[in-house]
């Protein structure tokens, strides 16, 4: 391995650590196709796998990063199974080929690499809380309009004002993006409301996503409707729990 892998990394591997893995932990029809040997290695306080793929054909196969891929991710998905709460290991595809022809796929697997590797495997955070809403709602755009309402959605009053304020840029959204804000409006106003109105809202959730909607303003009116509805019960029910606290209260003294 460290004379055919030309990387740093290889040789802070613990060789003693390395073990072949039985690829029937991997259970999939995809698998039981490919001819292929899996090894386990630490490196420092890190699991790494070696997916080596045996190249049976005599000529390059154009399809090889995709099936890489699709074996990288059923490992993934393997690990996610069984250590949910941990990152992912890395996985280092290995090819061996004995045909006729040279290799002449390129080695990449992803598009564009080279640009995106810093960011690829590490997701960018946006803290919508610190997004200055002036310049969210200069922008206009369906992805500026769902980071301004995130901003309130916790409060149910400020909400709707935010709502009413940007439904006239909604209508204006073409039918696909339109579809796309309706859905959301109503997946963050699903866990709101009482139980019984919860099958109502996935009815309108899938006619939205197989039809889209006509009118933009009757459908914003109902969500609020449906927001306020939720609390002022649960205000009601708040003032009857503090009353009966109250009561109690007295009655001890008493």
């Amino acid at each position: 391995m460290r004379s055919n892998i030309n990387r740093e990394w290889v040789n802070r591997i613990d060789a003693e650590s390395l073990e072949f893995v039985d690829r029937s932990f991997i259970k999939d029809e995809f698998v039981e196709k490919e001819a292929d040997v899996i090894y386990r290695a630490r490196l420092e306080d890190t699991d790494i796998y070696f997916y080596v793929l045996i190249e049976p054909q005599s000529t390059a196969d154009k399809s090889m990063p995709r099936r890489l891929f699709e074996y990288m991710s059923l490992v993934w998905k393997r690990h996610m199974e069984e250590k949910a709460d941990e990152l992912f290991p890395p996985i280092i595809p290995i090819v061996l080929y004995n045909g006729r022809s040279g290799w002449n796929i390129p080695p990449q697997i992803f598009k564009g690499f080279d640009i995106f590797k810093d960011d690829m495997f590490n997701y960018i955070l946006v803290d919508v809380n610190r997004l200055d809403d002036e310049r969210l709602k200069s922008r206009l755009d369906l992805l500026s309009i769902i980071l301004y309402l995130e901003k309130l959605r916790r409060n149910a009053e400020e909400f709707i004002v935010k709502l009413r304020e940007v439904s006239e840029y909604v209508c204006k959204l073409p039918q696909v993006q339109l579809k796309v804000f309706c859905s959301w409006l109503l997946r963050i106003v699903k866990p709101q409301v009482r139980e019984e109105m919860k099958s109502r809202i996935d009815e309108l959730l899938e006619k939205v996503e197989a039809e889209g909607v006509e009118d933009v303003g009757e459908f914003i009116f109902n969500v609020q409707q449906l927001i306020q509805e939720y609390y002022k019960e649960a205000e009601e029910k708040a003032k009857k729990r503090a009353m009966r606290k109250a009561y109690s209260g007295k009655k001890r003294k008493l």
